[in-house]
């Protein structure tokens, strides 16, 4: 059993060099500097973390006073309550429903804090 995890570990981490060598290789065509796996995924997550205040920003005009967007400290109000941006999550069920959410560290479980829209007829 030890020897299979071993094996499995082994060629999840050949494959994943593999790709990022692909991915640099594209990176040097175009005059990029190469990157690693943490530095894309520090890039996807302050991506996700500016799309977040952007939707907020505008929440924030739609919602006067239920939202406040602070992008200096990277905090909202929502309803009263302080969250950190990295906390919250915009989500589009296949309802239609919209609403902001917190992360949650319990799979499939979330707070939603405040509903955009409800779902669609």
């Amino acid at each position: 059993m030890v020897a299979t995890s071993v094996a499995a570990v082994g060629i999840g981490y050949f494959f994943a060099s593999k790709k990022l060598e692909e991915i640099n290789h594209e990176r040097a065509k175009g005059g990029l500097l190469a990157v690693t796996w943490a530095e894309i995924i520090a890039e996807a997550r302050d991506y996700e973390k500016q799309a977040m205040m952007n939707i907020l920003e505008e929440l924030e005009a739609e919602f006067q006073g239920d939202i406040l967007l602070n992008r200096c400290s990277e905090t909202a109000v929502i309803m009263n309550k302080n969250y950190k941006i990295s906390d919250l999550k915009y989500v589009i069920d296949k309802s239609g429903r919209e609403y902001i959410a917190q992360r949650s560290n319990i799979p499939f479980m979330e707070m939603i804090l405040l509903v955009i829209k409800e779902q669609s007829d």
